[in-house]
């Protein structure tokens, strides 16, 4: 009767569990990435970004990288910049600073697998989130920042901090931020 009912807590456990694929490819650093697909991890030497302080990676569903940013510029699966993203004064950047202790997180939108939101963080004492939307279908699947929908502000005055978080039915998202020098905390429904 033990090893049954042990059994049963073990499988309705194993059933809450879910992949975290989407965090199986990092890169971050100069050049530098991780594959956490292979055990142990595979050192990466391909990347294009080059930062001392935040940036954010997005694998899909399979492992497989999408993207990557460092909050000025984001770069597709053949580190290429993204059109739209290429973080040239023309394009206006994403709003992050490469300076930013955590300069960007990347959410997928709930409503469509397609489409991620980078929120970026500029650089203190003046720092400000904004976020951007890419859409994977852009650009023959390689994803695009939707020019409209870029470098929106969504709160000025903040820390150089973001952090996102599934709800707990998993239809939305949580982002949160800290407006600086108060007691005050900002928390986003995505």
């Amino acid at each position: 009767m033990k090893k049954g009912y042990l059994l049963f807590l073990f499988i309705l456990f194993s059933l809450g569990l879910s992949a975290q694929t989407q965090g199986k490819i990092w890169y971050f650093g100069k050049f530098a990435g991780l594959d956490f697909n292979t055990e142990p991890p595979t050192a990466l030497t391909n990347g294009a970004l080059t930062s001392d302080e935040g940036c954010a990676s997005i694998s899909d569903s399979n492992g497989s990288l999408l993207f990557y940013t460092d909050g000025v510029k984001v770069w597709n699966k053949n580190h290429q910049a993204m059109p739209n993203g290429d973080g040239s004064v023309e394009s206006g950047g994403l709003g992050g600073n490469q300076s930013s202790a955590q300069t960007a997180i990347i959410v997928p939108d709930p409503a469509n697998n397609s489409r991620f939101y980078i929120f970026a963080v500029s650089r203190y004492p003046s720092s400000d989130v904004a976020y951007s939307l890419i859409d994977m279908t852009l650009d023959n699947g390689l994803g695009d920042v939707v020019s409209t929908t870029k470098a929106v502000l969504v709160l000025s005055g903040t820390g150089e901090y973001i952090q996102a978080t599934p709800s707990a039915d998993k239809t939305f998202w949580w982002v949160a931020t800290h407006k600086a020098n108060t007691n005050k905390y900002y928390a986003y429904k995505v």
